[in-house]
């Protein structure tokens, strides 16, 4: 392989990745624990990520971009102490740019802030959330009710590094929260851990702030020295309450027991740390403390308050010592204790509090559920956008209704809206209706509305048809600026050129409508044509029953076939019995469907006409049914056809499992969900070779009989083999049954919500 290729494959790889914006408003040289967090995140998975951190400036020294070879860092602002404050408003601005498949922003006060505008800047981005600092609900952010709550509830997914900032974010109303704790870099640690241990000397490692309680924990001091004149307490690190606490060592006249070491580096302060023979940070809010978990790895005893996540760090009398928070008396009482514990006991607590440290607090197992969390897709708020729903009758209404409720069981947020004269509660999902009674412009304008509100905080409007939805969907969404993804389960132009008098009998077959689609059409196909071209050119995803509609979208729609996805309907198999076939009676058809023209039922009629002791049964409503029923009856075939209109579904079951054959004559076809059922029950199946039939039957015939649409020698063919022998069906309905299986439900949600999600 030569430089070139290496190039082009390295530029595909860093192409194919997912792209990351880190929100951290501190990063190098200003790092605590939450961007050791960012670090060891961005460093550990930029094999697999394109990250972009995007921080505060805050320095003028620092440069406004850098390339570490792993990842890319933006600091933005004028390089001051304002810039916190500006990066609110310009961390969303700058994430734009770089066009990224998830925002993880850290920290919730600034970062927090950034992430919950960039809701509105950065759309159908997955958002999450890491909480880091326990401090925060004492400070201004918390005094501010609103900002707090927004900050806690606009992200997808929470990541907290303890159970307490987890409960917290419930309390503020937060949703799908995971607890991953910050990590500790054991290859830091080995190196000093054969350090001996120094008897009496206390080691407090923390910023020298307000929070850490330092007072308290020099104040304790006096009663230490008491029993323990040797005792050394050290501090490390820095802060604005240096002189004070240095003025309270002076008072209380402890300069030769108190050293005040300053900010060390890490590896220093690891060493400091080892050689203690107790290490304590009396907090009065934390996080969690990674300085107590790198203690424990040290093998030094801890002692820690009863606040924040500490104790998730620190089980009482196990792994160190937990005590109530400012209380001197504690402290002292606490370091004594462990001052006087026995080798045994203190041997023991070292051992629990190591393997406690390595069991639950490995970078490498943080990182990895931080690499689940982001290879997770997000989930969606969307809006279902549909004709009818039950109690109507149809596909689309009993596929809404399906989606709705598998994707909100998902945790998906699903709202649907409908044409119907009322409001629909279905259990967990609220189904808007827009009244049917409305004159059709003002029905349209109403429906437009109501996707304007009701769209506004979604990230996906799903339209469920072409027209009727589509059109006032895809006007919405002009406006609010969306994804759109669209069902096609037929072509409406064509459907209602198949009703046009003056055309039926001329109409081609729909993979030949559109080359023979002119000015001679009727203005109202030909305007249908184009709105439902136009809907489906607006969509960035299309989603279609069949590969023979798929073909129909890619030739006659001239839709680009990378948006275009098959995901199968589906059925629950189980719910549906073996055919029960009534012995005695006489052979049986079924056909079932809509009584349109292009559906066929008129030659059934005709075919049944020659054929005796044959009964057809026919299972549907529509505009033919006068014209059949004045067929049968010139015939009189009263007895033996019968047109039954619409039934329920599971009549119609019990008629399909009853029946000989199952046939349908159809010019056309998306993916026929009663060829589905007809295939559950057992019952041998013949189909016209039209739109998706071909697919479910196999182009060898190996799950049923194929004929061509109205070819009535074809069907009697088919009719009178089968009356003579229905034993010879069994393979086929066999094969048929173990095909549909790979239509259950699950399967076909899954597939569906990938696409969605993309």
């Amino acid at each position: 392989m030569n430089g070139g290729e290496v190039i082009i494959i390295n530029k595909m790889e860093s192409e194919n990745k997912k792209t990351i914006v880190i929100f951290s408003c501190f990063y190098e040289p200003f790092m605590s624990g939450a961007e050791r967090f960012v670090k060891e995140v961005v460093e550990r998975l930029s094999n697999r990520y394109r990250f972009i951190v995007i921080t505060a400036k805050l320095c003028s020294d620092l440069p406004d971009r850098e390339d570490t070879g792993e990842y890319k860092i933006i600091r933005i602002g004028k390089g001051n102490k304002w810039d916190k404050l500006r990066y609110i408003w310009l961390a969303p601005l700058e994430a734009k740019k770089y066009n990224p498949q998830i925002i993880h922003a850290v920290m919730e006060s600034y970062a927090g802030l950034a992430l919950w505008r960039a809701k509105k800047a950065v759309s159908n981005v997955k958002r999450i959330l890491t909480l880091q600092s326990g401090d925060l609900d004492a400070k201004i952010w918390s005094k501010m009710p609103i900002l707090w709550k927004g900050i806690h509830r606009s992200p997808d997914e929470i990541t907290a590094i303890s159970n307490f900032l987890a409960d917290r974010a419930k309390r503020l109303g937060a949703k799908n929260i995971e607890v991953v704790p910050n990590g500790v870099d054991f290859t830091q640690i080995e190196p000093v851990l054969k350090i001996g241990d120094v008897k009496h000397d206390i080691v407090c490692v923390a910023r020298l702030s307000w929070e850490k309680d330092h007072k308290n924990l020099v104040a304790a001091m006096p009663k230490i020295l008491e029993k323990y004149s040797d005792t050394k307490l050290i501090l490390v690190g820095d802060g604005p309450l240096r002189e004070k606490i240095e003025n309270q060592i002076k008072e209380l006249k402890l300069e030769n027991s108190v050293k005040l070491l300053g900010n060390l580096s890490h590896k220093e302060a690891l060493c400091v740390l080892a050689k203690g023979d107790v290490s304590i940070c009396p907090s009065l809010a934390e996080g969690l403390g990674i300085v107590f978990i790198e203690a424990q790895a040290c093998g030094v005893p801890v002692i820690g308050t009863r606040v924040g996540g500490i104790p998730d760090v620190i089980e009482d009398g196990k792994t160190g010592i937990l005590i109530e928070p400012s209380s001197s008396e504690q402290i002292a009482n606490a370091i004594v204790k462990i001052f006087e514990m026995s080798s045994e006991k203190r041997k023991e607590m070292i051992e629990l509090a190591k393997i406690n440290a390595r069991r639950n607090f490995s970078w490498d197992v943080s990182v990895e559920k931080i690499d689940n969390i982001y290879q997770k897709p997000k989930l969606l708020n969307i809006l279902i956008a549909t004709g009818i729903y039950p109690p109507e009758i149809g596909g689309p209404a009993t596929y809404s209704k399906l989606i709705g409720e598998k994707l909100s069981q998902r945790g998906h947020k699903v709202r649907i809206l409908t044409y119907s004269n009322q409001n629909i509660k279905d259990g967990k999902l609220v189904v808007t209706g827009v009244s049917k009674k409305l004159p059709v412009a003002i029905r349209h304008l109403a429906y437009f509305l109501q996707v304007l509100k009701l769209g506004r905080n979604s990230d996906l409007i799903y339209m469920q048809d072409s027209v009727s939805v589509g059109l006032p969907a895809t006007l919405a969404n002009i406006f609010l600026k969306k994804k759109l993804a669209l069902k096609v389960v037929g072509d409406y132009a064509w459907e209602q050129a198949e009703q046009v008098p003056e055309l039926k009998d001329k109409m081609p077959l729909l993979d030949s409508f559109y080359p023979f689609l002119n000015e001679n059409y009727p203005l109202k196909i030909q305007i249908l044509e184009k709105i439902q071209n136009w809907v489906a050119r607006r969509a960035e995803k299309i989603i279609t029953p069949s590969f023979y509609l798929k073909k129909v979208l890619i030739n006659g729609w001239k839709i680009n076939p990378e948006k275009i996805k098959v995901v199968y309907n589906s059925f629950d198999i189980k719910e549906l019995g073996i055919r029960n076939k009534e012995l005695g009676n006489k052979f049986k058809i079924l056909s079932i469907g809509r009584l349109m023209p292009w559906k066929g039922f008129d030659t059934l009629i005709d075919i049944v006409k020659d054929i005796p002791n044959v009964d057809l049964e026919i299972i549907g409503d529509g505009p033919e049914y006068k014209n059949y029923e004045s067929r049968i009856m010139n015939h009189e075939l009263q007895n033996r056809i019968k047109l039954l209109g619409r039934l329920s579904h599971d009549e119609v079951i019990d008629r399909m499992q009853k029946a000989d054959l199952f046939i349908l004559n159809t010019a056309y076809e998306g993916l026929s969900h009663v060829i589905l059922e007809a295939m559950a029950c057992g019952t041998p199946i013949a189909v016209s070779r039209a739109g998706g039939n071909t697919e479910l039957i196999g182009e060898n015939e190996e799950r049923g009989e194929l004929f061509e649409y109205n070819n009535k020698e074809q069907i009697k063919e088919i009719i009178c083999r089968t009356v003579s022998s229905t034993t010879s069906y069994t393979a086929k309905t066999k094969k048929a049954r173990e095909f549909i299986s790979g239509f259950n439900e699950e399967m076909t949600i899954d597939q569906l919500e990938n696409n969605l999600q993309r």
